[in-house]
Parts: structure tokens; C-alpha cells; sequence
């Protein structure tokens, strides 16, 4: 979320295009109207220095964004309590939902195509895409499933809440 400002600061964040095109730039892990964390960013201190995650052992190396998703999530009682963490696209990649795995943590969302080890055979045009109505096309990587769906339009989504075994 972008918070506007408009006086002096190094800090502050210009993404153009945006409803607030200045200001300050914050993730924030929220439900329901309650914040339960969040970090601030910044234009001139180091984005991967803030967001180090103590004691972090996993051999998998995760974007600076990605970890900044990855320490707010440990911020909650995720050993007692399970739960299923909904993200914005620009946040979902394969590495990062491996990790949240590991920890005992469901992620789910939309994806988008250039996310980090997105399956080369879901990467469909979708201007291109001439599908039949309710195609469905699945791909596990590690233990992320990535669907690619023809209905109205062409959605790609990633997912741990779901599998491709069958029931029994």
C-alpha cells in the first residue's frame, strides 16, 4: 500500500500510474481490516538488508521481496494455527510458496508468468490463446501446483491449498 506524502524525505517512493503516485511504499500482512504486520520501504536503504529473516536455514534463496512476505508470515502464530495466505500477484512465485511449505504455511493466488520458475509449458499469450471454455492445466513444481485456466479469460494461479491427487 502506498501512504502519501508529499513534503522532503529520501524515502519516499514514486510509482506513476498508481491512485497515490507518491509517498510511502508498505507491505502489509492484513485480513479483515486488522493489520497484524508490516514493513516500510525505502528509496535509499537497502530493501534485502531490512528484511533478513533470523536463524532463515532453507537452501532456497528468495528475491528481497519475497523474504519481506516470508517474515511477515513467520510474525504469526503459524505453528499453533493454520491458515491459507492470499497475495497479491506481484508477491506469488514458486520459491517463495516452497519455503511458506516448509514452515507449515498454504498460499494461494493468481500468477503471473514471469514469476520465478513459472512452468514454460503454462506460459500461454493470452491475446493468442484460442482455448476451449473450460480448459484446465495443471504442472507441479517441488510441491506448488500451477493451473492455467480458459473460462472468460486465461488465469494462471499457483497453490498449496490444493492438489492434483486424486481423493481416495
Amino acid at each position: 500500500m502506498m501512504i502519501r506524502f508529499v513534503g522532503r524525505s529520501f524515502h519516499t517512493i514514486a510509482i506513476p500510474g498508481k491512485p497515490i503516485s507518491l509517498g510511502y511504499k508498505v507491505l502489509a500482512l492484513a485480513e479483515k481490516g486488522y493489520t497484524f504486520g508490516f514493513i516500510f520501504t525505502s528509496r535509499v536503504e537497502s530493501f534485502s538488508s531490512q528484511n533478513s529473516i533470523p536463524n532463515y536455514t532453507h537452501p532456497t534463496k528468495l528475491s528481497p521481496t519475497s523474504q519481506a512476505v516470508l517474515k511477515l508470515c513467520l510474525q504469526l502464530l503459524y505453528q499453533e494455527n493454520r491458515f491459507t495466505l492470499y497475495c497479491d500477484n506481484y508477491f506469488s512465485n514458486i520459491p517463495l510458496f516452497h519455503v511458506l511449505c516448509s514452515y507449515g504455511i498454504s498460499a494461494c493466488d493468481t500468477a503471473r508468468t514471469n514469476s520465478a520458475e513459472f512452468p514454460k509449458v503454462l506460459k500461454v499469450d493470452k491475446k493468442k490463446a484460442m482455448l476451449p471454455w473450460d480448459t484446465l492445466s495443471g504442472v507441479q513444481v517441488k510441491d506448488v501446483l500451477a493451473i492455467l485456466s480458459q473460462d472468460n479469460n486465461l488465469v494462471r494461479l499457483l497453490t498449496m491449498a490444493h492438489s492434483c491427487q486424486e481423493d481416495d
